[in-house]
């Protein structure tokens, strides 16, 4: 089972090592860190993420930024159980960024699309005290992305603009008229329709 303790200064010289180690590694789930360990050691901002009595990741929580990192040391990192114990130890208000590799579907779509790769990975980030469901992350292979076509049936966006964002307590729900007006202006699909 995957326990989230902190690191103390017995721990620097293992942690510096596996960071040392780990930068040629390629994981799936990471977040950029760039910062100092000892630093954040001393500032007490470093925890170990500990399975079987074995160091498999860090994480380092910068208070002032309410923004956990995320550095793997083992491939086999469940992500999920990562999340839980984040939820579990640090509730409130927490996001944690992190970046996610081969995404094969992605880049299909990217590829079939025409679409200019500039990096191979896609960055996601999650806040803690809005997440919820952790099984929606179980097998992000896959994850499926349809496009419908929606030319001159407003009706049809209407529905399915207030079905996808309905959840959301500060907006409203659209008319057909407002959604048409939004359509008249200049900057929708230059800002807001991305194909």
């Amino acid at each position: 089972m995957v326990k989230i303790i902190k690191a103390g200064w017995r721990d620097y010289s293992k942690v510096k090592a596996l960071l040392l180690k780990t930068i040629d590694y390629d994981f799936d789930i990471f977040s950029n860190y760039d910062g100092n360990i000892l630093l954040d050691m001393m500032a007490k901002r470093c925890f170990k993420i500990v399975d079987s009595n074995k160091i498999i990741g860090l994480i380092v929580k910068y208070d002032f930024k309410r923004e956990i990192l995320f550095i793997p040391f083992e491939t086999n990192v469940s992500f999920n159980e990562i999340i839980k114990e984040l939820q579990d130890n640090f509730l409130g208000g927490y996001r944690i960024e992190f970046y996610y590799r081969n995404i094969e579907i992605l880049k299909k779509l990217i590829h079939e699309c025409n679409i200019k790769l500039l990096k191979d990975y896609k960055l996601m980030i999650i806040d803690l005290s809005k997440f919820k469901s952790i099984n929606r992350l179980t097998n992000l292979n896959n994850l499926r992305i349809r496009t419908m076509i929606i030319n001159k049936e407003e009706d049809k966006r209407v529905i399915l603009q207030n079905s996808i964002f309905g959840e959301n307590v500060k907006r409203k729900a659209l008319s057909l008229e407002e959604v048409k007006s939004e359509e008249r202006k200049k900057n929708l699909f230059q800002i807001y329709v991305f194909s």
